[in-house]
């Protein structure tokens, strides 16, 4: 289980996950998050300028503020999330995110069970 509350990530870069990176997770809780100015570089599907989230069972996202993050030569500007089988997303933010490929905000991927 991983928690994170009351938090702040700025201007951080990283191929995947610009700002917070997780995988393989049961929950992964993110409670009054700041994440601003972040950069995922990688060229693959996988992007999430703040946030990208891979292998997890549940995702919770709440009260948290997105802005000017960027998944320079991928997906989800904020975030990208693959193969989660349980999103909770609840008073969020999301300004001026970008992606180069798709889901400005956020890309949800799933597969198929």
């Amino acid at each position: 289980m991983i928690i994170v509350i009351d938090s702040i990530v700025f201007y951080s870069q990283a191929l995947e996950g610009g700002g917070i990176a997780v995988r393989e997770a049961v929950v992964a809780s993110f409670v009054t998050l700041k994440l601003k100015g972040n950069t995922a570089l990688s060229k693959n599907i996988t992007g999430g300028g703040a946030l990208g989230v891979l292998n997890v069972l549940t995702l919770l996202i709440i009260n948290c503020t997105f802005v000017k993050n960027d998944a320079r030569e991928s997906t989800g500007g904020a975030i990208q999330t693959q193969n989660v089988d349980s999103i909770f997303l609840k008073g969020c933010t999301f300004r001026n995110n970008s992606a180069f490929k798709i889901g400005g905000g956020i890309t949800f991927t799933f597969n198929n069970y």
